[in-house]
């Protein structure tokens, strides 16, 4: 398979130079002339401005197609937890690794999914809230008890934007793929949506048998539900993206043929 652009999402193997997308594409013997995008720091919110990214590539070369790629070893943020830390005792039991990979092309129709529109939202009061940081020179997690709290109403803002735009509701949606940073955010949306868990049926099957995997999470689950064969042509799936920024995103996808 032909590729134009390659992106590279982690924010847990992202330190590296050169980044893991070199390595990938010598691997993969990408041409020398792949362009490359490696994005670090978003959190688990990685897939979004990774699929931005495709997207706006497509736009300028219509022709092109491009891989986007979202990889975390989150064992490498294990920390020893000696002072009774709940969120960091929390964050090292639920993170995994994981990795997850779309192949987006704009130049014929689409048999997978098509990309719509995306929106985001940043609470910058809360942008130190959850984050990887350093420390004894080694990676630790910062996740408070209160990330529930916080992801909801930025979720739904994120939510509420895009389906206005497009004069939306959610019952016009068929699936939600929203990240599974735990059960208590799944909990939390559906609640504040009023919906039925099995509209997320893909992001708790994700969350049960793998966890959190950071930026690759929502792309497991989206896998999950393509493979699923319970989308029929124009069906619309919304994928909700949670982390640090304390960022949330949103994106309105539409099935194909």
């Amino acid at each position: 398979v032909q590729v134009d652009a390659l992106t590279y999402v982690s924010c847990t193997g992202a330190f590296a130079s050169p980044a893991m997308g070199w390595e990938i594409a010598a691997a993969l013997g990408l041409r020398e002339d792949v362009i490359h995008t490696p994005i670090a720091g978003a959190g688990c919110a990685g897939a979004g401005p990774g699929l931005r990214r495709a997207w706006e590539h497509g736009l300028s070369f219509p022709q092109h197609r491009s891989l986007v790629v979202t990889c975390e070893i989150s064992n490498a943020a294990f920390f020893p937890n000696s002072n009774g830390d709940l969120g960091l005792a929390v964050g090292n039991s639920i993170f995994a690794d994981g990795a997850s990979c779309y192949l987006v092309e704009s130049w014929r129709p689409s048999k997978g999914l098509t990309l719509l529109d995306f929106v985001e939202f940043h609470n910058y009061a809360e942008r130190h809230t959850v984050a990887m940081v350093m420390d004894q020179a080694r990676y630790r997690l910062v996740l408070p008890t209160r990330t529930a709290e916080l992801s909801t109403p930025m979720a739904l803002k994120a939510v509420t934007a895009l389906l206005s735009r497009h004069g939306l509701r959610e019952e016009h949606i068929k699936q939600w793929v929203v990240h599974s940073g735990g059960k208590s955010i799944l909990d939390g949306f559906c609640q504040a949506m009023a919906l039925p868990k099995e509209k997320l049926e893909h992001s708790y099957w994700t969350w049960r048998n793998f966890g959190n995997m950071s930026s690759a999470t929502v792309g497991v689950a989206l896998e999950h539900l393509m493979t699923s064969q319970s989308l029929v042509p124009g069906d619309k799936v919304v994928m909700v993206m949670l982390g640090a920024g304390f960022t949330a995103q949103a994106l309105l996808l539409r099935a194909g043929d």
